[in-house]
């Protein structure tokens, strides 16, 4: 069986993109995994896979998985290589995309200078909701939902971060 893919990379990711809007194959993980492989495979962090929408109001499915074959619900990197290919393609002239995902629906825009903007939906301040070791963090202040801490690390340097959610546990 051929299939023919697009590797494709944003911002330090890299992926493979299937086009499977119009087969209904699908591959297992241990296929995935194989694939992932970077010394025998075609070696990517991320297989994204379009599929057609079960969502009428969207344009297209669009599928993540990572490299040990795992479905996960979001990458932002990955909406922006799967806009690209789907324009590249011609698989839609539109400039901009509505994508269904597993954890929702995101947006995506075609800029004039070829960049790809990406709504992924409001972040998630929720420090429950957030996985994030706080051992060597100090709380410093509420912020909204989420809270603000200070880090200190190996070098004695201060920082202060918020734990921020985009919909997928990196």
């Amino acid at each position: 069986m051929r299939l023919p893919f697009a590797k494709m990379h944003g911002l330090g990711n890299d992926f493979m993109v299937l086009d499977l809007g119009s087969q209904s194959f699908m591959p297992p993980a241990e296929q995935i995994a194989g694939w992932a492989d970077r010394h025998t495979g075609v070696g990517f962090d991320q297989l994204l896979v379009i599929a057609s929408p079960e969502d009428p109001d969207v344009d297209f499915r669009y599928r993540i998985f990572n490299a040990d074959g795992a479905e996960v619900e979001q990458c932002g990197n990955g909406a922006r290589c799967v806009a690209r290919f789907i324009v590249h393609a011609g698989l839609s002239v539109k400039q901009e995309l509505r994508f269904q995902t597993s954890n929702g629906q995101i947006r995506t825009r075609l800029l004039p200078d070829g960049q790809v903007e990406v709504d992924m939906g409001v972040p998630g301040l929720a420090a429950a909701d957030i996985p994030c070791d706080e051992s060597r963090a100090e709380a410093v202040t509420p912020m909204g939902a989420g809270f603000r801490y200070r880090l200190t690390d190996s070098a004695g340097v201060s920082h202060e971060l918020t734990t921020v959610s985009m919909g997928n546990p990196h």
